[in-house]
């Protein structure tokens, strides 16, 4: 799966272990900048620290995949809205990245020469989901959410948050994108699938969504967005990334 990205994205996920080998921390640890060390360490639950550093350095390894740029050797800057991008100086080849991590899993999207981004969300972790819909989401969203009970209410509900997520991180333009701008329709919950909602308001054809399921609580969603988008495959892998490969050390 990976390469040259001349016409993919590619998506790597992994669980986060909640009793994670103190060698691995450490190593994956040394791979983040000292800012990053810096979050790393204001995070007040031991849970939300793990994830955030194994996000870190799941993207800087799978960065390395793609660049001669070792994994902790890495710079980024951020936009005026806050999107981090890699430093140009280390990026001649325009690749970009989005990051999501939750308590139990994280992930990345990596592209190049267009706009994505990536969430990943518990699939059953919502309380009054339809009460959150009429505060943020689009009215036919909130319709479509009025007529489902229970767990399809809930779990409707999560898939249309992970790709407006998704999408806010692929504009990159944060908070200042309200989520009841544009809308989603979705197919059935074992199809995951997905398409603009009447809504949506972004150039047309500039745009491809995917929704999956990486582990059987967890939802994912990407979308990609620019002049390519729609003809670009998103490749997911079938299993989940090996940190002990990844993070093991070198032969001696």
């Amino acid at each position: 799966m990976l390469g040259k990205l001349s016409d993919e994205a590619h998506i790597r996920f992994a669980r986060v272990n909640p009793n994670p080998n103190s060698d691995l921390t450490e190593r994956a640890l040394a791979l983040l900048a000292e800012d990053e060390k810096q979050r790393y360490h204001r995070f007040h639950f031991a849970a939300d620290r793990r994830s955030f550093l194994l996000a870190h350095a799941l993207l800087r390894i799978c960065l390395s995949q793609y660049a001669d740029v070792a994994p902790a050797q890495w710079r980024f800057v951020r936009t005026k809205h806050g999107r981090p991008e890699i430093a140009p100086e280390q990026n001649p080849r325009d690749l970009r990245f989005s990051l999501s991590h939750a308590r139990e899993a994280v992930a990345c999207l990596v592209t190049r020469g267009c706009d994505c981004g990536v969430d990943i969300e518990a699939a059953e972790r919502v309380a009054e989901p339809l009460r959150l819909a009429e505060r943020f989401f689009a009215a036919t969203e909130v319709a479509t959410l009025r007529g489902l009970h229970g767990k399809q209410q809930v779990d409707h509900f999560i898939r249309l948050w992970t790709l407006k997520e998704a999408y806010v991180k692929a504009r990159g333009l944060g908070l200042a994108l309200p989520l009841s701008q544009y809308g989603f329709e979705l197919g059935q919950p074992e199809a995951l699938s997905a398409k603009p909602g009447p809504e949506f308001d972004d150039a047309r054809g500039r745009c491809q969504f995917l929704l999956l399921r990486p582990f059987p609580d967890q939802v994912l969603a990407a979308a990609l967005r620019g002049e390519r988008a729609q003809q670009m495959q998103i490749l997911a892998p079938v299993e989940e990334f090996d940190w002990r490969a990844a993070l093991a050390p070198p032969p001696n």
